[in-house]
């Protein structure tokens, strides 16, 4: 009976510790949590990657399994990043971060290695991971705006000082067919206003640089000042020039560009040096 007795308040005196331990075991994975986002805040990204990996094995919550592969993929450990993506969607394939880690599985796997993902809002002048997305994705959009200086001339007249404004947008990987909006005034009072449909043809001549050659066809309206408005048959444009991507997310760009639209018995005829930027998604 005694026995009996001792028994049963060691086993009350047990129970009553088990919510101290589990809070006590809480209160330690917030402390390393809030340890790793702090190593993630300070860019040192591989311990962080360690004690996120740490708390998915002592929790075996799929969420720190991600941002320890996240943080690796930061640390340019892209081997070990890439292991950690894989091994979070064999646990959970639908998580919350599904998307993501197959986005990052797909953006790894061709060249563990060679492609170098710094943090959020850092970018070196070296770092060759600044370029077009083509080989995060198959296919993305760019989209173009410029400013363009350059002479223009109808028919025979004498050349004149012009400018251009443009905006469109090329999809695609290296032929990229596309749509832009043009106008272009000259000083000698004539102006036009473009739809064009075109292409380009892209090379890669480094990680950041390209060149590239575009050849587009549109649908003009000409006026001139006090005049009706006229529209072309089919004008042709050519352009030739490169772009330098600053981050993977966009580039500068200049080209040199040919326009001819005939008018009725005459023509038009604008060259220009251009200059703008590309926004990449």
């Amino acid at each position: 009976m005694r026995q009996q007795w001792l028994v049963t308040v060691a086993a009350v005196v047990v129970l009553s510790f088990i919510p101290g331990v589990s809070r006590a075991q809480n209160t330690d994975v917030t402390l390393q949590s809030e340890e790793a986002a702090g190593l993630m805040t300070q860019e040192r990204f591989a311990e962080a990657g360690a004690l996120y990996l740490s708390l998915f094995e002592s929790t075996k919550q799929s969420d720190y399994l991600f941002k320890s592969a996240d943080a690796y993929e930061r640390a340019d450990d892209r081997a070990k990043a890439l292991a950690l993506y894989q091994q979070y969607l064999a646990v959970d394939p639908g998580g919350a971060h599904s998307k993501d880690a197959y986005e990052a599985v797909e953006r790894l796997s061709p060249d563990v290695g060679s492609q170098p993902r710094r943090g959020p809002g850092v970018f070196s002048g070296d770092d060759d991971s600044a370029g077009p997305p083509e080989e995060r994705r198959p296919i993305s959009v760019d989209v173009a705006a410029l400013v363009a200086v350059g002479i223009g001339n109808l028919g025979d007249a004498d050349p004149a000082p012009g400018l251009r404004l443009a905006v469109g947008y090329f999809l695609g990987r290296y032929f990229r067919p596309g749509v832009a909006l043009h106008y272009v005034r000259v000083a000698s009072g004539v102006s036009f206003r473009s739809l064009r449909l075109g292409g380009r043809v892209r090379g890669r001549l480094s990680k950041k640089l390209d060149l590239f050659a575009d050849l587009e066809l549109g649908y003009d309206t000409f006026s001139e000042d006090g005049g009706d408005d006229v529209h072309s048959e089919t004008s042709l444009a050519l352009r030739g020039g490169a772009s330098y991507w600053v981050s993977p997310l966009w580039a500068i760009m200049g080209a040199l560009s040919y326009d001819r639209a005939p008018i009725g018995d005459t023509y038009l005829e604008f060259m220009n040096i251009e200059a703008g930027a590309l926004l990449a998604f």
